[in-house]
């Protein structure tokens, strides 16, 4: 059944139980095929985290016109924390998120070969030469209950191979905040193909769908303008400047905010 509203239509499906959250892996190929920017369960019951829902469940579905540059799939959903987190994953036909641990902290030195290109990336909370005591505290900090990061490393869904990271950081519970940080793709051949805004995406939408805040923001030198423009095409708008902020050598870095509200993302 479709609606048409405006530009946009609406599609609803009603499914019959039992429905796992794991079928999504073997979705009908047009959900794979359009930009699903809606999907709400509704008359749910048990926990957040149940695995089958034993109700009836009605898929709203959105379509919009792709976005350029457009990395991976739009959706956005209704299940519980664990389930949003692995259709991001699975639904990404670029990346995975997957837990940041020791076993890629070589991979993140390598990948910072001078101090300018550690601070363009990590920001001042690391400092040169990156070591695995620096990031041993960064992994310290994820493993906080409540975790007051989220840290991941990206992987190719092409090779499977580890190809950069990215985390949010400074989580506020109490203002439903957070930061967007560190956001890396590591090997320079791959850098500009999507990756990194594929990365972004999938961030906003954990910060958003499964902490459930309210505002996220960043923080972007004002020379990075490939970054600036993937962040813009993520939703994130310019709010503020902070000149000079950032000592580099004999340099002092512009320091741009930008920021991106939940209303303004769901309205997008």
């Amino acid at each position: 059944m479709g609606i048409k509203i405006g530009n946009n239509r609406i599609f609803v499906f009603l499914l019959t139980p039992p429905f796992e959250s794991s079928s999504w892996g073997k979705a009908p190929e047009f959900l794979y095929n359009q930009q699903v920017t809606r999907i709400f369960p509704i008359n749910r019951e048990g926990p957040s985290d149940q695995k089958h829902l034993d109700s009836r469940v009605a898929l709203f579905v959105k379509w919009r016109p792709r976005r350029p540059c457009d990395g991976e799939r739009n959706y956005e959903t209704g299940l519980g924390p664990r389930e949003v987190n692995s259709i991001v994953e699975r639904l990404s036909p670029l990346i995975e998120l997957i837990p940041f641990d020791d076993s890629y902290f070589d991979l993140l030195i390598e990948w910072s070969p001078t101090s300018e290109f550690l601070l363009q990336w990590a920001g001042p909370g690391f400092t040169y030469p990156l070591t695995h005591d620096q990031l041993s505290l960064l992994l310290q900090s994820a493993s906080n209950k409540p975790a007051r990061a989220y840290v991941y490393s990206v992987r190719s869904r092409t090779d499977g191979r580890i190809i950069g990271h990215g985390e949010l950081g400074r989580i506020d519970r109490r203002n439903l905040s957070a930061e967007l940080m560190r956001i890396l793709v590591g090997p320079p051949d791959l850098r500009g193909k999507g990756y990194g805004g594929a990365t972004v995406r999938a961030l906003v939408r954990i910060g958003f769908m499964e902490l459930g805040l309210h505002r996220l923001d960043l923080k972007v030198f004002d020379f990075n303008g490939s970054a600036i423009r993937c962040y813009e095409r993520a939703g994130f708008r310019h709010e503020g400047t902070l000149r000079e902020a950032r000592k580099q050598g004999d340099e002092y870095w512009n320091t741009h905010i930008m920021g991106l509200l939940r209303h303004e993302w769901e309205g997008a």
